[in-house]
């Protein structure tokens, strides 16, 4: 129940740095306005730019501090022990709630503004990490899978600063980095980690012979096959270039266009 209670303070705390965000965007744009700059979408983007960067950040500290560690440490029940695993294990458990939290947040707008904010791949994407994560948490098992997962939302922060800037109707030159950097940390976190991660899960399977465990390949076996499929996509329209340098040459007042490409609704 205490679990619940936090995953539930979390979505109200996303909720209200969306409701202020809200609000921020339409007063500063109310006196610079930029053409016709979605401001009821820009909260959601906001949003999920400032949890990416803070969980990242979270599972790359999980992700040390399981390293090296038993299988039945870093995928098992087992809690006990050392206090430094101890306390990682409880740092999981704080850390899955704010991510489950946000998934429940992000997850009512996505259906609220069903299609404009994700479609039929981003529904799959968090109802799947959603079961993972829950499952995770009240087995108390797969610590170490939720650090190096959590470490792919790194590239969210580029992909949600990416779409400020196309609204924005910026540069090339401030798109570039922009849009390498997003291509290269997808390519590096969400899936050469991830498959790291998940082959080190199947030989952690072969010790501890859980259920659970092989119930778990399965379903991470699919955000893997679902993020490499991304992964090709954004290679194949070459990171959105094309549509950046057409943005750049329009005038600043100009209607920026309604619908966006697929690597922007995998926030």
């Amino acid at each position: 129940m205490q679990n619940a209670l936090y995953i539930a303070l979390w979505v109200g705390g996303w909720q209200t740095l969306h409701t202020l965000a809200l609000l921020g965007f339409s007063n500063y744009f109310r006196k610079r306005p930029v053409g016709l700059f979605p401001v009821r979408y820009a909260p959601s983007f906001f949003v999920a730019g400032m949890h990416a960067l803070v969980i990242s950040i979270v599972g790359l500290s999980l992700m040390v501090a399981f390293f090296g560690a038993p299988y039945t440490v870093k995928y098992g029940s087992d809690t006990h022990g050392s206090e430094e695993f101890h306390t990682a294990h409880r740092a999981v458990e704080q850390a899955c709630c704010m991510f489950v939290g946000y998934l429940f947040y992000d997850l009512g707008h996505v259906l609220t503004h069903f299609p404009d904010l994700g479609g039929w791949d981003m529904l799959i994407h968090h109802m799947l990490f959603l079961s993972a994560s829950l499952t995770a948490l009240y087995r108390s098992i797969l610590h170490f899978s939720f650090a190096w997962l959590i470490i792919g939302e790194i590239s969210s922060v580029f992909l949600n600063l990416r779409w400020f800037l196309r609204k924005l109707n910026c540069s090339i030159a401030w798109l570039l980095p922009v849009n390498l950097l997003f291509a290269l940390f997808f390519g590096v976190t969400r899936v050469l980690v991830y498959g790291v991660g998940l082959y080190d899960l199947v030989q952690a399977n072969k010790e501890l012979q859980s259920l659970w465990i092989r119930y778990f390949v399965f379903i991470l076996s699919i955000g893997w096959l679902l993020n490499t499929y991304w992964f090709a996509f954004i290679l194949r329209k070459g990171l959105g270039l094309d549509q950046a340098r057409r943005n750049s040459g329009n005038n600043r007042g100009q209607t920026i266009r309604q619908s966006e490409s697929s690597t922007e609704k995998t926030r």
